[in-house]
């Protein structure tokens, strides 16, 4: 994918990857999928493209209100059926680019858009080399590291999630496991430890993708429950 030449390559700027991402959003009169494929791919190595032709992603009966509203009133201007089931069996990438449609969207907006089309909280992703979680969602490592301490899987369509240690995380330490006050929180959120699968596990009974605020609890408890190994 072509490299597009951003603040974030030029660490004296001082952005994050969020405020670059958003920059590049907000320089262009017009956004597309297009747009957001390469600036996500570039600063995030997330190839939001793969994401979309595979069907992965968010998975709900219906996107948001806000979502099925603007994709149903673009579709309508093209001649196209505008019912759910239509709307729902589109690719992603579709689905976002009847949502920006010919509207004023900033940066912020269009990550949020994002994570109600796609599933993926930008600025969450962005906290996770630091935070040292790695994360494979959507068919593809999100944010993965040397160093990182702890990994997180999530099955198609977020519905289910598994947590384990990494080999860094064990080569350091000899625990083969998570440490214990961390497994305690994580049942504290419903998880339990799957023997098959060696992992602490969770699967939304509703057979949809988990709600954000648990993915975020999660991602805290994670780092709660981790802090006494910052010095790793």
């Amino acid at each position: 994918m072509q490299h597009i030449d951003t603040s974030a390559d030029k660490k004296e700027n001082g952005l994050t990857k969020v405020q670059a991402i958003d920059a590049y959003l907000d320089s262009l009169n017009h956004v597309t999928s297009v747009h957001i494929a390469k600036i996500l791919y570039n600063i995030l190595k997330i190839d939001i493209n793969r994401i979309s032709s595979a069907g992965e992603g968010r998975k709900a009966s219906l996107y948001p209100p806000a979502v099925m509203e603007r994709v149903r009133s673009s579709l309508e201007r093209s001649g196209k059926p505008v019912h759910d089931a239509f709307i729902m069996n589109l690719e992603k990438a579709e689905v976002l680019d009847h949502y920006l449609g010919q509207h004023h969207n900033s940066g912020s907006g269009i990550r949020a858009a994002i994570n109600m089309i796609f599933g993926m909280n930008i600025e969450g992703i962005a906290t996770l080399a630091a935070a040292r979680i790695a994360l494979y969602s959507k068919g593809q490592w999100i944010s993965k590291t040397n160093k990182d301490l702890v990994a997180v899987y999530t099955g198609k369509g977020d519905i289910d999630v598994e947590i384990r240690p990494t080999p860094y995380f064990t080569e350091k330490t000899g625990l083969t496991n998570l440490p214990e006050n961390l497994q305690e929180l994580l049942q504290n959120l419903g998880f339990s430890f799957h023997e098959e699968k060696g992992a602490y596990y969770y699967c939304n009974p509703e057979g949809e993708s988990v709600p954000d605020d648990f993915k975020t609890k999660t991602m805290n408890t994670i780092m709660n429950g981790m802090s006494g190994y910052a010095s790793l």
